[in-house]
């Protein structure tokens, strides 16, 4: 359920965002609705990032059903997709976060395309961050994910 739900609410946002921009270009520019607002990019990420983690915790029903945690490729993948979606989760939370509060208390810092730069920036540095910060420990060290216990 961890990650069928965000999934399921990834894929509705999307189609909702795709049917919007379909009548965007088939109505006169004085009718239409903006498009897909930055602060709803960083959260979608989010959900993308807590779908991640979500089937990292659905990995672990091999583990239920074996009875004991091995060491292996199996509990590597499990581990990097519940740092990404972790720490994605984290991280686009944050961005929220600020950007909420430059929207609300300087609204005229951000100016016109300011939150859109944000919003890319954000996507951005998550991605390069969340990605180094799995593969350097990961290349130093070949047990950085090996036995917690």
């Amino acid at each position: 359920m961890a990650s069928i739900l965000p999934f399921l609410l990834l894929i509705y946002s999307l189609k909702q965002t795709y049917k919007k921009y379909r009548s965007r270009n088939s109505t006169s520019a004085s009718k239409v609705e903006p498009g897909l607002q930055p602060i709803s990019v960083l959260f979608l990420c989010s959900v993308f990032g807590d779908m991640i983690c979500g089937l990292g915790h659905a990995l672990s029903i091999r583990w239920v059903l074996a009875g004991e945690i091995t060491e292996g490729p199996y509990c590597t993948v499990q581990a990097v997709f519940m740092q990404i979606g972790s720490n994605g989760t984290a991280w686009f939370t944050m961005a929220i976060a600020v950007l909420t509060y430059l929207q609300v208390v300087h609204p005229t810092l951000l100016g016109k395309s300011g939150a859109k730069i944000f919003a890319a920036g954000c996507v951005c540095f998550t991605t390069v961050f969340t990605l180094l910060i799995i593969a350097i420990p990961a290349s130093i060290d070949r047990s950085y994910y090996g036995n917690s216990g």
